[in-house]
């Protein structure tokens, strides 16, 4: 994986250097060091693939379709239960 795959990775996970430095315990300037073009570690590398591809799953199998998630938005909400009437 090279930087800009790197930096392609992390937008389509919606994840910052530090989120990443976070998930595989390393310094921030680690990450931004491969940013850089110090090369990603081959099982960082492989963690990115596995995140992207449960990403890609999860979208297709688990979250509701785009129509059905702005019907569920669009419905006015209940009032709670036992408010003043």
């Amino acid at each position: 994986m090279n930087a800009e795959e790197l930096k392609a990775a992390l937008r389509a996970l919606g994840w910052k250097q530090a989120d990443l430095a976070r998930r595989v315990e390393v310094a921030p300037t680690t990450v931004s060091r491969w940013i850089d073009g110090d090369g990603v570690p081959g099982p960082v590398a492989a963690y990115l693939g596995i995140a992207l591809q449960l990403q890609r799953l999860y979208a297709e199998f688990v979250a509701p379709p785009a129509r059905e998630r702005k019907r569920r938005e669009a419905r006015p909400k209940k009032a709670a239960a036992g408010a003043a009437k």
